[in-house]
């Protein structure tokens, strides 16, 4: 018969050599009976203010950290709740992002050297509510890459990614939203989610990032950036010139030819200036 008295799993679990038990399995079953009974302990205080997270816990596991999106309860993105984390890598627009739960016991040394084996997973988090132009990339990487930084849950996406309001600190007490600075900033602009109408979350984001819009479209930047008079006109005299090329060269008037290209090059000469 097989002894079933040393708990499965990998070496981490088993008992140590002098007999007892090793310190992962101890950590392991101790992190679960507080996850699994937090409602008694809350029940003391259900309200907590921890890592500068303050909002009434329902059903938060503090010791949890999730390494892929299914993991992440249903009721933590229904109710918009806000995680911690840090930004590994940024991907076209998608933040490559590590979980870090409210307690984050890997911050303890010796604790954490017992379980760096299970840190491997990140969060595709995208940014909620903004259809990103191609220089948001560069804009995203500079601002939060490699940077810890807060994502609250708007809903899973149709790439299986997490769209989220993403904030990174500012300074000592304050923070800025990412969201809405791409799109302060014409990289991007205010997308409307069915999905998430009636969200409240995502309706007060919404606002910011009309009001954001509008001031980049006023202000001339990025991707709202409005040409000069001398470009303007240079592009309709190019696309002209094109239109009356080609008839010119249909009716075989050399005359007519030498005169547009001799026109054609001033705008050349005029651009080599500049």
């Amino acid at each position: 018969m097989a002894d079933t008295s040393r708990p499965p799993g990998n070496s981490s679990f088993q008992n140590s050599s002098d007999g007892g038990l090793s310190a992962a399995y101890v950590f392991r079953k101790t992190t679960t009976f507080l996850d699994e009974h937090i409602r008694a302990i809350r029940s003391v205080s259900t309200v907590v203010a921890l890592l500068g997270i303050g909002y009434v816990v329902k059903s938060i596991k503090p010791f949890s950290k999730f390494h892929y999106v299914k993991q992440i309860p249903a009721e933590f993105i229904s109710k918009s709740l806000q995680l911690n984390g840090r930004v590994r890598s940024v991907k076209n627009g998608c933040l490559k992002v590590e979980h870090i739960p409210i307690i984050d016991i890997q911050s303890i040394s010796w604790i954490g050297s017992v379980i760096r084996q299970d840190s491997n997973g990140v969060l595709p988090v995208y940014i909620g509510g903004v259809e990103l132009e191609d220089s948001a990339q560069e804009f995203i990487t500079s601002h939060v890459d490699k940077k810890s930084v807060r994502f609250r849950l708007l809903r899973v996406n149709e790439d299986g990614g997490i769209d989220c309001i993403v904030t990174s600190r500012k300074g000592l007490m304050s923070r800025k939203n990412i969201n809405e600075m791409i799109v302060r900033e014409g990289h991007g602009r205010a997308i409307h989610i069915q999905e998430l109408a009636r969200n409240k979350t995502f309706l007060k984001l919404s606002q910011k990032l009309i009001k954001a819009e509008m001031y980049a479209e006023k202000k001339g930047k990025g991707m709202w950036i409005k040409p000069t008079r001398w470009q303007r006109t240079k592009e309709h005299v190019h696309f002209s010139t094109i239109k009356v090329s080609t008839r010119l060269e249909s009716s075989g008037s050399r005359f007519f030819q030498f005169l547009w290209s001799k026109i054609r090059g001033l705008f050349r000469k005029k651009d080599n200036i500049k």
